[in-house]
């Protein structure tokens, strides 16, 4: 005990920082055309240590809905807006993550694609929304 004190009274500190673990290494989606996807990321101490840090986006079509993050085990929520870019068009770029246990990044990749189908009642868009989507859908050509 008394070593360790005088090794700290002589500014000799040992210090390991936390190691961390991203769920996605790369995200590849398909997003409809005017829509909002919302996806997370989590971003975990493998050793039990509290991490602390900040994740950033290089394209503008996504954005983060908190950026910065502290715990052990943590979940960050980012939002893709495809309103304005064309079917077919792909949403590609990085996340960069920034912690107290390291830097670190995802890969992503989102295309544009038209999520709707023709029906006799007219056009039908996604009936089965993702977590964050709206449900929208088209007859004789107003949107419900």
């Amino acid at each position: 005990m008394k070593d360790t004190i005088n090794r700290l009274a002589r500014g000799v500190f040992e210090y390991e920082p936390p190691v961390i673990e991203v769920s996605e290494v790369n995200i590849e989606e398909f997003i409809g055309i005017n829509s909002i996807y919302c996806g997370e990321l989590r971003i975990k101490s493998v050793d039990g240590q509290s991490i602390k840090g900040i994740v950033s986006t290089t394209n503008h079509a996504v954005s983060m809905e908190k950026a910065t993050f502290v715990g052990v085990d943590n979940v960050v929520s980012y939002k893709v807006d495809t309103r304005g870019i064309a079917k077919g068009e792909k949403i590609e770029g990085r996340f960069h993550i920034i912690s107290s246990g390291g830097e670190s990044g995802v890969t992503y990749s989102f295309r544009v694609v038209d999520n709707s189908v023709d029906s006799s009642l007219g056009a039908l868009k996604n009936l089965f929304p993702r977590r964050g989507e709206e449900l929208r859908y088209t007859v004789n050509g107003k949107n419900r």
